[in-house]
């Protein structure tokens, strides 16, 4: 086909075949465009549900490894010598930890309002 349109456009003006005179049946191009917007649909639908699965599986390894990390790691180092400083990853505390140490906190500076 490229190479009939590729013949028609060396011929002179008056000789041209007209892009419409090419198309011997209307329903097949439909048909086949109707085929490849159903494929595009299809190959979107198959993208949309492997983002969604990555999407998902990144989320799990974050709830898993990153969200129970109160600090992260943080390196200084020097900028003469061979010196870092480093902080070390803090995990969250458990709600029981965080119960008693409100507890604790609530029940010192009641202790410091009655000594003080």
């Amino acid at each position: 086909f490229k190479e009939l349109m590729r013949k028609n456009q060396t011929l002179p003006g008056p000789l041209q075949v007209g892009k419409d005179e090419f198309v011997l049946d209307p329903h097949l191009r439909e048909e086949m465009e109707s085929q490849t917007e159903h494929k595009i649909d299809l190959v979107r639908k198959e993208m949309a549900w492997e983002s969604e699965k990555y999407r998902i599986g990144l989320e799990k390894m974050r709830k898993r490894f990153k969200d129970v990390i109160e600090w992260d790691r943080v390196v200084v180092k020097a900028i003469e010598g061979p010196y870092e400083v480093s902080t070390f990853r803090s995990p969250l505390p458990s709600s029981d930890f965080a119960t008693i140490l409100n507890e604790y906190r609530q029940r010192r500076a009641i202790e410091e309002h009655d000594g003080g």
